[in-house]
């Protein structure tokens, strides 16, 4: 079985954001970001354009084969997208991220892993915490993204980089409370506001 990274990444206004997962397939590598690429938009079709805003843009799914024992880059390969969200008003900021949590059968934390979604609307906010209708929204978009990986022959795994081990993921979970991710923030330009003191 081979090893991949594969890295999704696109835009906000000012910014970038970008998550990764691993996963383990028999495929060559153009035929695992193929097969990332499919994913990704059955995701983006499956509901993720419902809850993000026409801001919120997926450019690009990459996929690097991984050397099992050092976990080197062998080859990558590159897939362009143009998946954009459509929901109406505001984006939330840079920094609100959701996360999607992998489960595995391990009890260590070496078994559990996750990946940040990118800002999505506000109208997805319902008393500060994401609306149950948009968790409704996730949770379909992403077993479609799931699914789509499955059949196309990839296996997400949780990667321990450390000790090169993969571990199964078995389950996948949203939660209704926004996380804050720091580094999505990193290029915007600050303007200030002086206040009379």
């Amino acid at each position: 079985m081979a090893l991949y990274r594969m890295v999704a990444s696109g835009t906000t206004p000012g910014e970038s954001w970008s998550f990764t997962l691993h996963a383990e397939g028999s495929l060559s590598t153009a035929d695992a970001a193929t097969a990332f690429g499919d994913a990704l938009t059955a995701a983006w079709a499956g509901g993720m354009d419902d809850v993000t805003t026409a801001d919120v843009d997926c450019t690009l799914a990459s996929v690097a084969a991984l050397d099992p024992a050092t976990d080197g880059q062998l080859t990558r390969v590159e897939v362009v997208l143009a998946l954009t969200g459509v929901a109406a008003g505001e984006m939330l900021p840079y920094q609100c991220a959701t996360v999607i949590s992998l489960l595995t059968d391990s009890a260590t934390r070496h078994g559990r892993g996750r990946f940040y979604l990118p800002p999505l609307a506000t109208g997805t906010v319902d008393g500060g915490l994401i609306s149950a209708a948009t968790i409704t929204s996730l949770d379909t978009a992403w077993t479609a993204f799931f699914d789509s990986l499955n059949t196309d022959g990839l296996n997400p795994v949780v990667r321990n980089r450390t000790g090169h081990i993969s571990t199964p993921v078995t389950g996948a979970r949203v939660g209704n409370v926004f996380d804050t991710q720091r580094r999505r923030r990193n290029k915007l330009v600050e303007v200030y506001t002086a206040i009379a003191v």
